[in-house]
């Protein structure tokens, strides 16, 4: 067993048992030296043939036993920080790192919200300005004119939140100016950075969870990962950035 393997828990050494029945039976894993009073396990995969060595391990969490895709950066499941590590020995391990993954509470995404609600009022109000202006202005009845220019400048505004919520939060700081100043990013259910057109629907989602009496907004204060239903319609989680 190679020296470096410690407890994800406890820190404590580990040592080699393998499933003698149900599903799993023939696997191997390490077990914490201090079982029961800590149940910290460790799967192990140690590939036979160079076949299977070419596919490699497969991933679960040694938190909870998930099966996580190779690329994951937390559990979806438990929320624990995932750490890949692979052996010289032609082993392959995945350990739950004790960092656990913080989801961004209601008050603090209405925070960064209502900041981004700062930001935003000058050049909405500028752009709606102009466009009533320039609409009476251009057109010979004042008040239709007048109409025109609000219409376009409607049209203008939900472009301008479209852009900057989506453009943010596809960019590499995943994140609003609002959610910057909070520490908090969007992330997809692995911790990746999300394309931009997932962050297109999860913008105009918004439009779902406000329309049923703002209900999809207050689910991020009760639900499990902190998700509003526009989160969830586009598998996306806000997370605090560590």
């Amino acid at each position: 067993m190679p020296e470096d393997v410690r407890c994800p828990i406890c820190g404590s050494e580990m040592v080699v048992r393998t499933v003698k029945k149900g599903p799993n039976v023939g696997s191997s894993f390490y077990v914490c030296t201090r079982y029961p009073d800590c149940k910290g396990k460790v799967p192990i995969w140690k590939q036979t043939n160079a076949e299977k060595t070419s596919e490699g391990g497969k991933m679960f969490c040694s938190n909870c036993g998930v099966q996580l895709p190779d690329d994951s950066r937390f559990c979806s499941e438990c929320g624990v920080a995932i750490q890949a590590i692979s052996e010289k020995q032609d082993f392959h391990r995945t350990t739950a790192t004790r960092a656990r993954v913080h989801y961004a509470g209601f008050w603090r995404r209405v925070g960064a919200y209502f900041i981004d609600g700062l930001i935003m009022s000058p050049v909405s109000w500028g752009i709606s300005f102009l466009a009533i202006v320039i609409g009476a202005s251009v057109a010979e009845d004042e008040d239709l004119g007048a109409g025109i220019g609000l219409l376009i400048g409607a049209i203008l505004l939900i472009v301008l939140a479209w852009i900057y919520f989506a453009a943010m939060e596809s960019s590499s700081k995943q994140a609003t100016l609002g959610k910057m100043a909070l520490g908090i990013i969007v992330t997809d259910l692995k911790g990746h950075r999300i394309s931009f057109g997932k962050a297109t629907g999860r913008h105009f989602g918004k439009i779902v969870s406000g329309i049923i009496l703002y209900i999809g907004f207050i689910m991020v204060a009760f639900t499990e990962k902190k998700q509003g239903l526009h989160d969830m319609m586009a598998g996306c989680l806000v997370v605090v950035k560590r």
